[in-house]
């Protein structure tokens, strides 16, 4: 067998693989650890190195992104230069990474790598290195067995073998040729002379076997095997049996649970978009999900709260829209889909940070905005609202810049559809739903405190996954801390305001979704406060009959603008931190916010035009209305001519659409909603562009739906009634 040094600073599920797969393809394995050490043991691993790697046949490095503080980039390998394999497949395909190239310029090795990017030198140039290109490389939850079997002839050639040709550059043909073909039987022979088990061949040297006695190979057999190119093997067979044959039949059988029904004949993509936080992302998800529709692709719509690894395999959509992938289980579920070989589309939720607020920045929360785990091999698309953050994911981030679109700021799109008030709750209704007195004027209040009932060792998902950051602890606890102290000096302000003004005003208080409204709750029945606490309703709806929005340095505020709302802030202790903060009057005490109020003209909008304007140009991108239309017509061109082929595996069980009964937070669009809300949305975006003028959904009263969402304590209003769900 030959000898390989595998030098790693850490181990990860795939080197692990690869580690346990090596052996069947004749290396014994020795493996050397080498991560940040003090000067004596950095000594000591570079003389253990030294002795290992002059028994060795082939060294392989394997390097990870920001490592340069790894002892192995110091050692010396002038005597090793042709036997060096370098593995760049966790390094930056985005940005560069000096160490790293330092290294490849130095030694000039051998290199696999998931982009040419990654080999390039100090300079930023490409490096000519022989390469193994695997583009797929990270983009499975395993390493596939073809990946394996290119990695394994990558190495025999390192090892100075003569490795004929690449395995997966001859699977096509091994699968397709006809079943007498001598040339391609002998192909086989010699390929499974270096790769036993490489599903292709096996398939090609037990096909005249199978045809004549029309029994599947029992060495290929799925249910011992999973690895797709095992099974998309044994499908081949289909192409070479007798049609009505048992082998035939047992063939399109398992064809029917990996493929999927046959396809309509429908031009067009399926794809299934799921809706995150149904508060801020439904109107958003229903126009992106209209203009998909007009450019000729299918539409399903999901709840991301529902089980959506049984959703993906359930339907089997072409292509998924959904979520940043920022968090360790958004990468687990890319990397699901991945897996089942279905297009992943990330439409980022929030417009992410501003060029002049990210220079100030700790390097630990920059990790946060961009994910401690690099997504880009799972990813194959990202859409993004500013040219600023497009341009810090791209430079700093994990997407390549290609693959990293900017479309403007989709979260406004809603509140340029005027027709859509037409299909709100009027406003006796509204206030019959939540218990409210039509005679008074209504406040919007709305909470930002999502960090103050967390956990501490969950509080911010994005933290999860990171190296050791000894930054990490102090942020995520200074983070909790500002929200607890908000919401301490928001409560006090709620019950000094509920008595100055509670007579003339009615006071609804939405939650922040992550925020648990029983604080609030116990906090208004202790005192007798009659707030109105609202959990999962839609802040398009609310602003529809508000007078007057308060916030603590939100977003809403251009919202609430754009309808002619006027609104203040309280609570805002740091205002030069972003503009956002600043777009409408702030006070930090009652008596401060009594001044304000007293000035109010409830007539017209008070944001701050420049600071919009300012949003507008370093975060947010254009507000006009449009952002769901580019970003439909970007998928449209990225998808067009795209070959999509998913699958199941054979162990994934297809049940019906999965229901989560448990949503605390009110979070989770419902198919009853998604049914009642679509229709609207689509008949405002056909007047808009000059199709029949919209009218009121058959069966509904005059006063429109019955709610903006489910106040807490109370049950939404039933379907049956022609009410909202």
């Amino acid at each position: 067998m030959k000898k390989l040094l595998f030098v790693a600073r850490r181990l990860d599920a795939h080197a692990k693989q690869l580690l346990a797969e090596l052996p069947k393809r004749g290396f014994a394995t020795h493996v050397l650890g080498a991560g940040p050490a003090g000067a004596g043991e950095a000594a000591a691993m570079g003389a253990q190195f030294a002795q290992a790697a002059s028994l060795a046949d082939v060294i392989y490095l394997l390097l990870e992104s920001d490592d340069a503080d790894f002892a192995a980039l110091g050692w010396d390998y002038a005597a090793h230069r042709g036997k060096l394999v370098v593995d760049l497949a966790r390094c930056s395909a985005n940005r560069a990474e000096p160490a790293a190239g330092r290294f490849l310029a130095k030694w000039r090795p051998m290199a696999v790598a998931r982009h040419l990017r990654q080999t390039r030198g100090p300079a930023g140039e490409t490096l000519p290195l022989e390469t193994l290109l695997a583009a797929d490389y990270l983009a499975y939850s395993f390493m596939p067995k073809s990946l394996l079997s290119d990695l394994g002839w990558f190495l025999r050639k390192a090892s100075g073998d003569r490795a004929g040709q690449r395995p997966s550059a001859m699977a096509a043909e091994l699968l397709a040729a006809p079943a007498d073909d001598q040339r391609a039987r002998e192909a086989a022979v010699e390929l499974l002379a270096q790769e036993p088990g490489y599903p292709p061949a096996l398939m090609r040297l037990a096909l005249e076997a199978a045809s004549r006695s029309g029994a599947v190979p029992a060495q290929l057999d799925p249910s011992k095997d999973a690895d797709p190119l095992t099974v998309f093997s044994l499908l081949a067979l289909g192409r070479h049996m007798a049609p009505g044959s048992e082998n035939a039949r047992q063939i399109a059988k398992i064809a029917e649970h990996v493929w999927g029904p046959p396809a309509d004949g429908q031009k067009g993509k399926r794809i299934l978009l799921f809706v995150v936080y149904k508060q801020r992302d439904l109107f958003i998800d229903l126009i992106l999900r209209y203009h998909l529709e007009r450019l000729g692709h299918r539409v399903i719509m999901r709840s991301l709260g529902d089980d959506p690894a049984a959703s993906l395999v359930e339907l089997l959509p072409d292509v998924v829209i959904w979520g940043a992938k920022t968090t360790p289980y958004q990468v687990q579920l890319a990397r699901f889909a991945r897996d089942r070989n279905i297009v992943s589309i990330v439409r980022r939720e929030e417009a992410g940070t501003a060029r002049k607020r990210w220079d100030q920045l700790s390097p630990t929360v920059r990790k946060w905005s961009l994910g401690n785990i690099d997504y880009a091999p799972l990813v194959d698309l990202e859409l993004v609202f500013g040219q600023d953050f497009a341009e810090i994911l791209r430079e700093e981030g994990h997407m390549p810049p290609d693959r990293c679109q900017v479309v403007g700021a989709m979260t406004f799109d809603p509140y340029f559809l005027p027709e859509l008030s037409r299909f709100m709750p009027g406003r006796g209704a509204f206030c019959r739903q939540l218990g409210l007195d039509p005679a008074k004027k209504i406040m919007l209040l709305l909470t930002p405190w999502t960090y103050a009932d967390r956990d501490p060792g969950a509080a911010i998902p994005e933290a999860k996954g990171a190296a050791a950051d000894g930054g990490a602890t102090a942020e995520i606890q200074r983070t909790m801390a500002l929200h607890k102290d908000g919401r301490r000096g928001w409560l006090e302000f709620l019950e000094a305001l509920y008595h100055d003004k509670g007579r003339d005003w009615n006071l609804i208080l939405k939650v922040h979704p992550g925020e648990r409204a029983e604080a609030y709750g116990e906090f208004f029945r202790a005192r007798g406060l009659d707030i109105k606490l609202v959990v999962s309703g839609y802040v398009v709806e609310m602003l529809n009959h508000a007078d007057l929005l308060v916030h603590a340095g939100s977003t809403t505020a251009i919202e609430a603008h754009f309808l002619g709302k006027p609104s203040l802030a309280y609570w805002v202790k740091a205002p030069q931190n972003s503009p956002i903060y600043q777009l409408t009057p702030y006070a930090n005490s009652y008596e401060e916010f009594e001044a304000l109020f007293q000035g109010l003209d409830l007539t017209r909008g008070n944001a701050d035009e420049a600071v919009i304007a300012s949003l507008e140009k370093d975060l947010y991108g254009r507000m006009d209305g449009q952002a769901c239309l580019r970003a439909a017509r970007i998928i449209d061109e990225f998808l067009d001519g795209r070959p999509t082929r998913p699958f199941r595996h054979l162990q994934d069980k297809v049940v019906g659409q999965p229901r989560r009964p448990d949503d605390p937070y009110g979070t989770n669009i419902t198919p009853q909603e998604i049914d009642y809300y679509y229709p609207m949305v689509k008949q405002c975006l056909d007047a808009k562009e000059g199709r029949p003028a919209p009218s009121p959904r058959p069966g509904r009263s005059s006063a429109g739906p019955a709610a903006p969402g489910a106040a807490a304590g109370q049950s939404p209003a039933s379907e049956a009634t022609g009410q909202r769900p």
